[in-house]
């Protein structure tokens, strides 16, 4: 599987040969259309890898694939670069581990852990004289998590807050 970087590198280095041959008049017609495709293509990959580096923002990895097979069906040179160039991004797109978009808040940024505490808000029985709590609230985001104490996380699954023990 061909990585994005080395797709973009494969595609400039295209484009950046025809601009040496052009100069030199030895540009066949077909390497002229080769050399414009590959500059689109750069342009469709680079713009596909700013997406997946935006800071906060998520789309489907259905939509990435999607967008990927309008792109081919658009393609009418009869070449195979465009192909090439969109069956690469696919793979690394399906190759991406899943992820759970999250709202994001100034009091949750990347370079901070939050912490936080799971803070108990229900029950429904009592224990040598203690209530036994079965409902319970993230005290950085207010999500809650129903179970006994046993079934807390050390992050919350919502927000990603380290929570106290």
């Amino acid at each position: 599987m061909t990585d994005i970087d080395t797709a973009i590198a494969y595609y400039e280095e295209i484009a950046n040969n025809f601009e040496k041959y052009k100069r030199i008049h030895c540009v066949t017609e077909y390497q002229l259309k080769k050399a414009s495709q590959s500059g689109q293509i750069v342009e469709w990959l680079k713009e596909l890898k700013a997406y997946r580096e935006q800071d906060g923002d998520a789309i489907s990895r259905q939509a990435a694939i999607d967008g990927a097979d309008v792109i081919i069906a658009r393609d009418t040179s009869g070449n195979n670069d465009v192909v090439k160039a969109m069956t690469a991004w696919k793979s690394y797109v399906e190759g991406l581990p899943p992820v759970t978009p999250q709202q994001k808040t100034a009091k949750h940024s990347k370079t901070q852990q939050n912490t936080g505490r799971w803070i108990p808000v229900g029950y429904d029985g009592y224990a040598d004289g203690n209530p036994v709590y079965d409902w319970w609230e993230c005290s950085e985001c207010g999500w809650e998590h129903t179970g006994d104490e046993e079934s807390l996380t050390a992050f919350c699954p919502n927000c990603g807050a380290k929570m106290e023990v």
